[in-house]
């Protein structure tokens, strides 16, 4: 009977289809050692460019600024719904409607009335609080973001804006437009057909990184799809 001999090198060679000098992983990395986990991106505004990637997206930073606004303000609620809709709200929807008595006895009629008329004068004293102290915290929000959340790159490129000085400088919420304008395009001006062009090619394109788990290119790529419902103003999904 012939003697028959096994090349036990071939059949190591094809364990598992991996060699045996690497851990079960397959990584040649040595067993035990972690990768050190990516810098957290910083929550400012930054215009495209080289140092960009160091930043986290446009729609992440907003939120982390509304989520600040409703924290620190007072009626936080109202500057942070004016940030999320990219529009000074409409407060008057709100103003409180003077009730009217509609008993029959006189005497009944005039005090419901009166009592009705405390209400109603209390409530809009409350309202008009409100109406005012938004209007105080939307100009103390553009300082906020412009010196907080802007780098100094960002705020060079905002105040070379044409219309900086007539329509940004003391409007938060057209430099919010302007700063998004930025962090996808170098120039000053760009339509709005050619943004959402820009952000489907970002989307279709996004790839995850080398040192990026499978869950942060996860958020990556839905803070991506956010900030893209956030220019059409529409739920895509």
């Amino acid at each position: 009977m012939p003697n028959l001999r096994f090349n036990n090198n071939k059949s190591r060679r094809y364990q598992g289809g991996k060699s045996n000098n690497k851990g079960n992983n397959g990584s040649s990395k040595p067993k035990g050692k972690r990768d050190d986990p990516p810098p957290r991106l910083e929550l400012k505004f930054t215009p495209m460019g080289p140092g960009s990637r160091d930043f986290a997206p446009y729609s992440t930073t907003l939120e982390g600024l509304e989520q600040k606004v409703r924290a620190e303000h007072e009626h936080g609620h109202d500057v942070a719904a004016c940030i999320e809709n990219g529009k000074r709200i409409d407060l008057d929807k709100d103003k409180p409607v003077r009730k009217k008595s509609v008993l029959q006895d006189e005497d009944d009629r005039k005090f419901e009335q009166e009592t009705f008329n405390m209400e109603y004068y209390d409530q809009l004293k409350s309202h008009n609080k409100r109406v005012e102290k938004l209007d105080t915290n939307l100009h103390k929000l553009h300082g906020e973001i412009f010196k907080d959340y802007c780098t100094k790159a960002m705020q060079s490129k905002v105040m070379e804006q044409a219309d900086f000085d007539s329509r940004i400088k003391d409007d938060p919420l057209a430099l919010l437009q302007v700063v998004q304008v930025l962090m996808r395009d170098p120039q000053t001006t760009k339509y709005v057909p050619a943004m959402l062009c820009d952000f489907l090619k970002s989307i279709l394109f996004l790839r995850q990184r080398e040192d990026e788990t499978t869950m942060e290119y996860a958020e990556r790529f839905k803070a991506e799809w956010k900030e893209l419902e956030h220019i059409t103003g529409h739920k895509l999904i």
